[in-house]
């Protein structure tokens, strides 16, 4: 993947954050705003709800009460954007933290939530990027969308055991070392610790079946982790760029996302049997990865599954698989590989950039090689191509040494095949020695015709004539020759084609029966013609 790719994809996921505001709109209660001394407040049905501090103070502390009543709740945005902030502690009857309520709050390092505290809304910690101290009480029950995103100074979080849900984004761009997810969820969410660049390690709860996309992305320290027995589904860009190095897919997963190990550091994986769909790029530019296991009753190996792998040696193609997608082995280091026999239809560019690839064989069924397929595969001496091929794409061979090509027909079938040659691109597929799997008809075509010759130079002496006064021969594959039938004795025709007729023969028309043969060459069979041709003595 380019610089730039990857920069791009960096903003894209710390982007995140703050495009998520654009969905969270202004603050409003359905109460008017009450003040007491630097607060402002709306009432609850338990107490209030602190919306908003005007006090100078960068320590603070919300009371126990507000005029008389408990405060049980911090509203959506209520301290959202006070650059000035750095200490803020809570009384024991707090229960809710609504949505973005200190939400970029960039000087803000330390935090103590009340012990009852039970929801944390999204974004409510958001891009607090000098938060270090923060203790989550075991009331937590849900934690909402991005609330801690961008929290690049908080290396440690304790998550209570009793949180059951936890929102896409929560942790993204985080400065957490570890984390252990608590049990009872059934997903790691999307985004959950994208971008954390110093996460080392992720403990994840028999309960999760999905992995969802983006979930560790870029995650560049985090060499291994475990996926629970219960995985179903991985999701794309599940690992992308992070800094995995080995992985047990359980056996239950039945698909794995695009790009879900895109740019990983694996070495080798094994995917079970149950998965039968791998998205587009999941473990393309993995360069150090060098034995993959595909799975039994795999269909399709879909575009760049392992594009730019240039380790990759060792992989078996399922006899399932009936469709390979573009590049899907672009720069792969195997010399050798065996397509399935149901194999249908090859992707542009599907083993581009092979440079060890000595031979290949298409099997039967594929009907066209698409453009670039074998380009620059610079040790590719041998392919065989079969009968069903009747399209050869621009560039197809485009740097190979070719040096023989095994045909499934005849070279009339050969002849058939549309081959584009663009800029002369496969010049090597044409210039290979070929090899035909069997000789083609001889196309020997043989025309009559009718001589006339005049009686009185017959009668007194033998008349020779060219043979290509009574038969014109083209398209003939090896020498030709000609045996008389049946006719009149006095006209003869030569192994050789010259036709004589004796003197004395009288006026008339003669038909003379010969049967003319080709004797075939490497490439045609031996073929023969019966016709019957005129002499005319007037």
């Amino acid at each position: 993947m380019s610089t730039l790719k990857k920069s791009g994809m960096i903003v894209l996921a710390l982007a995140v954050c703050v495009s998520f505001t654009l969905f969270v709109g202004e603050k409003a209660y359905a109460q008017d705003t009450l003040t007491y001394n630097d607060w402002e407040y709306v009432k609850n049905d338990k107490g209030v709800t602190v919306t908003g501090y005007t006090g100078e103070s960068v320590n603070v502390s919300i009371p126990l009460k507000l005029n008389g009543k408990i405060v049980t709740a911090i509203g959506d945005e209520a301290f959202a954007d006070d650059y000035e902030l750095k200490t803020i502690k809570m009384e024991k009857y707090v229960f809710d933290i609504g949505n973005k309520a200190f939400y970029q709050c960039n000087e803000l390092t330390s935090v103590t939530l009340g012990e009852r505290v039970k929801t944390i809304g999204a974004e409510a910690f958001s891009e607090c990027e000098s938060l270090n101290s923060i203790t989550l009480p075991n009331t937590v029950t849900s934690i909402g969308t991005e609330a801690f995103c961008g929290c690049e100074s908080l290396t440690s979080l304790d998550i209570p055991s009793g949180v059951q849900s936890i929102g896409s984004g929560a942790f993204l761009g985080v400065g957490l070392k570890n984390i252990t997810l608590p049990d009872g969820i059934t997903e790691v969410p999307d985004e959950l610790l994208s971008s954390c660049e110093n996460l080392e390690s992720v403990s994840i709860p028999a309960s999760v079946t999905r992995i969802g996309n983006d979930a560790f992305y870029q995650c560049e320290r985090l060499t291994g982790i475990s996926l629970p027995s219960g995985v179903k589904t991985i999701g794309n860009q599940a690992f992308f760029w992070s800094g995995i190095s080995a992985i047990t897919i359980p056996d239950g997963v039945t698909s794995i996302g695009e790009a879900a190990f895109d740019g990983t550091r694996l070495k080798s994986v094994s995917i079970p049997d149950s998965v039968t769909t791998i998205g587009k790029y999941a473990f393309q530019e993995c360069d150090q990865l060098a034995s993959v296991r595909l799975p039994q009753g795999l269909k399709k190996i879909e575009d760049s599954v392992f594009g730019a792998c240039p380790a990759l040696t060792t992989i078996a193609i399922p006899k399932s698989v009936t469709s390979i997608g573009e590049g899907a082995f672009d720069g792969c280091a195997f010399s050798s590989i065996t397509l399935p026999a149901g194999l249908k239809s090859i992707g542009e560019g599907a083993f581009s950039d092979c440079s060890k690839l000595t031979s290949i064989k298409i099997p039967k069924g594929v009907t066209a090689i698409g453009p670039a397929t074998f380009r620059w595969c610079s040790s590719l001496k041998t392919v065989t191509i079969p009968a069903t091929v009747k399209k050869v794409g621009y560039y197809a061979f485009l740097n190979c040494p070719l040096t023989n090509v095994y045909y499934g027909a005849s070279i009339a079938g050969w002849k058939l095949v549309k081959v584009d040659n663009l800029s002369g691109g496969n010049d090597p597929l044409l210039k290979a020695k070929k090899h035909y799997a069997y000789k083609a008809a001889n196309p020997l075509t043989v025309k009559v015709k009718t001589a006339t010759i005049k009686y009185k130079a017959v009668k007194k002496k033998t008349q020779t004539l060219a043979r290509t006064r009574v038969l014109t021969v083209s398209k003939n594959q090896g020498k030709v020759t000609y045996r008389k039938l049946s006719g009149n004795k006095k006209i003869l025709i030569s192994k050789a084609g010259k036709v004589t007729v004796k003197k004395k023969l009288k006026k008339g028309t003669y038909k003379v029966k010969v049967k003319v043969s080709a004797a075939g060459n490497a490439y045609y069979k031996a073929g023969s013609r019966t016709v019957t041709f005129r002499i005319k003595v007037r």
